[in-house]
């Protein structure tokens, strides 16, 4: 499903993060029973158990309307798209997505 079906256009995801679905570069894992539209990256090389790629979770434009502080929030994930651990909490969506696509 895709992350407007699962929560609605009011999440207005920015452009570059759907640029970066349409190239391939992210999934749409965005889940009903999630609070907000999450996107992610998985290296599909990794062994089962250990961490694989990194989610980018879009929460709702409103702060008042978000369960996190910040718009954008960053963690990696395990090969499930689980997310294991916080790595970037943000208003930027720059530092955001340079927090999901790491340079070195």
């Amino acid at each position: 499903m895709s992350w407007r079906h699962e929560h609605g256009s009011e999440y207005a995801v920015p452009e570059e993060v759907l640029s970066l679905v349409e190239e391939g570069r992210i999934f749409d894992w965005s889940y009903h029973n999630d609070t907000c539209p999450k996107f992610c990256t998985i290296d599909p090389s990794a062994p089962i158990g250990e961490e694989s790629g990194r989610a980018l979770w879009v929460e709702h434009p409103d702060p008042e309307r978000r369960e996190d502080e910040m718009r954008y929030c960053v963690q990696n994930t395990d090969v499930g798209g689980f997310c294991t651990s916080l790595i970037l909490s943000t208003d930027d969506l720059s530092e955001a997505l340079s927090a999901l696509f790491p340079k070195g």
